[in-house]
């Protein structure tokens, strides 16, 4: 490299892990500063407020229970219990009880990073689809812009969509926290991408596997982030088992009311978990992935089209097996 020449000036084709470890501090801050998903969660969080405030709601079952547990961690007056009402979740917990502090704000406030986590999965659907369009079969400009707003409108069409974010449910902020992190390990930013994995998998226990796997690839690929890596492999057994075990003596609990409300699936477990699977989704939606899909394979060379499938394809088989067995 020519003397003077910066390397943020030409990067690299791909994303290349420091041998030393370190980063510039004052580079690596800027970066995080002026980043995508800090710069979209600004925002978000500001269009999320001025929602709550123009539509203001009441916090569906779940998320009340998240706000009282909450609550009841951060107020001397209460006890800590979870029993009672439906399956742990960690990681609305951890907001619900820094919001306890702010007492009767606190379903406000949570159904506000509720929404912000919803508009953040909208925005990362747009970045990935536009991510996705072949560049070497040389499309016309607006086609990733077309894709992007394709991406974020079949999210926006599910029937569940407008419910979960207007309520306060997690599965918005589930969507926002995994897109996210396959856009952050794209653009080399593995650290937050792990951390994105571990919010994922604080919301859903499907998200495990995969958190594991990326995590043991770091901790080869990146010794700088080791620590990161054991510290946040380490935190999602302990918000899962520790507090529930805490609060009710059960440290399986989110497991125990998990099979409680399963439901039964009848003669044909099987197709009964199919169905219920195909009732969740927008059924055009899923057939043009599909297709998108089958032709990005005829192609050969839409890498990352096939490797997001495929993650997808994962998730569905663990998400069927642990409905087959009770969950």
């Amino acid at each position: 490299m020519p003397d003077g020449q910066s390397a943020t000036e030409t990067p690299p084709a791909r994303p290349v892990v420091a041998a030393s470890g370190a980063d510039v501090p004052r580079e690596r801050w800027r970066d995080w500063l002026l980043s995508p998903f800090l710069l979209a969660g600004v925002a978000c969080v500001a269009l999320a407020a001025l929602s709550a405030a123009v539509q203001p709601t009441v916090p569906s079952y779940d998320p009340w229970a998240w706000i009282v547990w909450g609550r009841e961690v951060v107020d001397p007056h209460l006890s800590f219990a979870v029993g009672g009402g439906p399956s742990w979740k960690p990681l609305p917990v951890i907001f619900t009880t820094v919001y306890g502090l702010f007492g009767g704000a606190s379903p406000t406030l949570w159904v506000i990073t509720a929404r912000a986590g919803g508009l953040l999965a909208l925005v990362a659907a747009y970045r990935l689809a536009a991510r996705l369009v072949d560049r070497e079969a040389g499309p016309p400009s607006w086609a990733p812009i077309a894709a992007g707003v394709i991406a974020a409108v079949c999210l926006v069409i599910n029937r569940y969509w407008f419910y979960d974010l207007y309520r306060g449910t997690s599965e918005p902020i589930l969507i926002a926290a995994s897109l996210w992190a396959i856009d952050r390990h794209l653009d080399g930013r593995h650290g937050s991408a792990f951390v994105l994995g571990v919010v994922a998998s604080l919301i859903r226990p499907e998200a495990w596997p995969f958190v594991i796997v990326y995590g043991g690839w770091l901790w080869v690929r990146a010794p700088r982030l080791r620590a990161l890596v054991a510290l946040g492999l380490f935190s999602i057994p302990f918000f899962w088992f520790v507090p529930p075990w805490i609060g009710s003596g059960q440290p399986f609990l989110a497991a125990t009311h998990a099979k409680q409300y399963n439901g039964h699936l009848g003669k044909h477990p099987f197709l009964t978990v199919l169905s219920r699977g195909l009732d969740l989704q927008t059924v055009p939606v899923l057939l043009a992935a599909l297709v998108t899909v089958g032709l990005a394979w005829r192609r050969g060379r839409e890498r990352l089209t096939l490797v997001l499938a495929g993650g997808v394809v994962v998730w569905w088989v663990i998400v069927v097996g642990m409905t087959l067995d009770g969950y």
